[in-house]
């Protein structure tokens, strides 16, 4: 009787997070490539495991980023507010295995001054959204999952605490279906602000980096960060 035997090759690591993780080349371009290097280290088995249907070495992906510079406004007329933020950037990318996500990525470059309730979310011109936002915010001390998710017709936005710590990275992903364009958006609040402030908003190409229609005292607390959008 001959038996086949199976030779299973041992995966070759070629990073590792204080996490525990351990990453060949082909999972570390993926992660890098869709939530950005500073995230890598925040990565863990819970979010790993969201990507078992992909074919990490020829993965259907494509990320689009917008970086913001460090700068100082002396009058944003369109709110009458005087402020400035350290540089961040936020970057948007889609990928597909069985299903189809998208991922949305907001890193800070220096440690944000104001730590209070930021606004993360998307607005989708076509694509029909088939999962709740799973929403993190990693910091070098914790995390924090989103406080909240407020729907619209066509998008949504997820309330989340910044929290103590440096090399802070908001990270967001949904499941969709469907085509067109989806914009998304990271706003950040300019001053300490609470939970109901940061829920006056409603979901509109309109809004703050065409997603966020803040109304009310909300209008003046957040930023207006640009936005980013990619076609699916």
């Amino acid at each position: 009787m001959i038996f086949g035997i199976k030779t299973v090759n041992a995966k070759e690591v070629v990073y590792t997070n204080d996490k525990g993780m351990e990453l060949d080349i082909y999972e570390y371009n993926f992660f890098k490539t869709l939530y950005g290097e500073a995230f890598l280290k925040y990565l863990d088995e819970n979010t790993y495991n969201q990507y078992l249907d992909i074919d990490f070495e020829n993965p259907d992906i494509e990320t689009k980023t917008y970086l913001e510079p460090n700068f100082n406004l002396e009058k944003n007329n369109s709110r009458g507010s005087y402020y400035s933020t350290p540089a961040k950037s936020i970057t948007i990318g889609k990928v597909c295995g069985a299903l189809c996500r998208i991922v949305t990525t907001a890193t800070w470059l220096e440690e944000p001054t104001i730590k209070s309730y930021d606004v993360i979310g998307s607005y989708l011109a076509g694509p029909t959204r088939i999962s709740t936002p799973y929403t993190v915010a990693y910091s070098s001390l914790e995390s924090n999952l989103a406080e909240t998710n407020k729907y619209g017709t066509n998008g949504f936005g997820s309330v989340v605490k910044i929290p103590q710590g440096t090399d802070v990275v908001i990270s967001q992903a949904f499941h969709y279906t469907g085509t067109g364009t989806v914009y998304s958006t990271y706003q950040h609040a300019m001053s300490t602000t609470t939970l109901t402030i940061a829920q006056k908003f409603n979901i509109s190409g309109i809004g703050f980096g065409g997603v966020l229609d803040f109304y009310d005292e909300a209008y003046y607390v957040y930023d207006n960060m640009n936005g980013v959008d990619i076609n699916v």
